[in-house]
């Protein structure tokens, strides 16, 4: 059966505030008929959840995959008419669900609300915030079409343009990508504030670093395969990249008092993990991606095989 929405939940952190996270999505589903999906990466121990109104599965993978991919393995099972991705760390309003399918139902072929960082969140987390959401902070979305990106983080579109784009999104949902298409077809991405969420934190500085250089080594790949872009420009320009986003975060958040001086506190641990990102660009831009297979485990394989073009192993761009 389906359904009118399915919220995509990736957790690639064992220490991300799961119940938090779906106690939210429950609260703004609760006048939809909607469904949760969690895909969690291996070595998460099961948590005991909140008491949800709203039907949820969990499916858990093995190879601790990445982000994009654990969204297109809940994208694989998913049987919403529209469908959202979110993440384990964040907590969205109680208005998101039927704020966003009202923005589809006008047209939109994507739609993203603003990410704020939830108070008491770490010096390590805030330097997570700042490098990933400084550009979607709620004083910098406006209820409006744009031109730009939309945070994929905190974004829903419809089903049809997602099968439409299946080359694109089967192995691994990386929105930017996925909106380059949707842009190229006459499609229009919108923002609205009370599709709004807050990132909670849960990630170490380790997992941060991690993660940062992961994604930093695909988008190094792509500038340089896809893009063309020389690979000795990206490794040149490696260095400077660090203190270049940290100029862009700054430029974004040192009007507002208490963002500034957070910003400065969260500096040093900023510097590190925009280092690992310009690494991984660096690397992937020599050697490739190298992200490694999705390889499925137990009755997860076998739910997701009858789901996914029947193979238990998907290749990860």
């Amino acid at each position: 059966m389906s359904c009118d929405l399915s919220v995509i939940v990736a957790q690639a952190e064992p220490d991300a505030p799961l119940s938090q996270c779906l106690a939210a999505l429950d609260r703004a589903c609760r006048n939809v008929h909607a469904e949760i999906v969690v895909v969690q990466a291996s070595g998460i121990a099961p948590e005991s959840v909140p008491v949800c109104h709203t039907p949820s599965s969990t499916l858990r993978l093995a190879d601790r995959p990445l982000v994009p991919q654990l969204w297109s393995q809940g994208l694989a099972v998913a049987r919403g008419r529209y469908i959202a991705f979110t993440l384990a760390n964040c907590e969205v309003s109680d208005g998101w669900a039927a704020s966003a399918i009202a923005a589809l139902q006008a047209g939109a072929s994507g739609v993203a609300g603003p990410i704020a960082c939830a108070p008491g969140v770490g010096l390590v987390n805030r330097a997570v915030y700042f490098l990933r959401y400084s550009s979607f902070g709620p004083s910098r979305i406006a209820d409006a079409d744009v031109p730009g990106e939309i945070p994929g983080d905190n974004a829903v579109y419809p089903r049809e343009a997602l099968e439409r784009h299946r080359d694109v999104v089967a192995e691994g949902f990386w929105e930017v990508l996925f909106h380059r298409r949707l842009r190229r077809e006459g499609g229009r991405l919108c923002t609205r504030r009370a599709v709004s969420a807050r990132f909670l934190g849960g990630v170490s500085l380790r997992q941060a670093v991690r993660h940062r250089f992961a994604h930093g080594r695909h988008f190094g790949a792509w500038r340089a395969g896809e893009c063309h872009r020389p690979r000795w420009q990206i490794v040149v320009a490696a260095p400077a990249v660090p203190f270049l986003l940290g100029f862009r975060a700054a430029s974004r958040v040192m009007r507002s008092a208490p963002d500034r001086w957070s910003f400065v506190f969260a500096l040093p641990a900023f510097l590190v993990v925009a280092s690992a990102w310009a690494s991984g660009e660096a690397v992937g831009a020599l050697y490739g991606a190298a992200l490694p297979a999705v390889r499925v485990a137990g009755d997860d394989a076998r739910h997701l095989s009858r789901k996914a073009a029947g193979a238990d192993t998907l290749a990860v761009r």
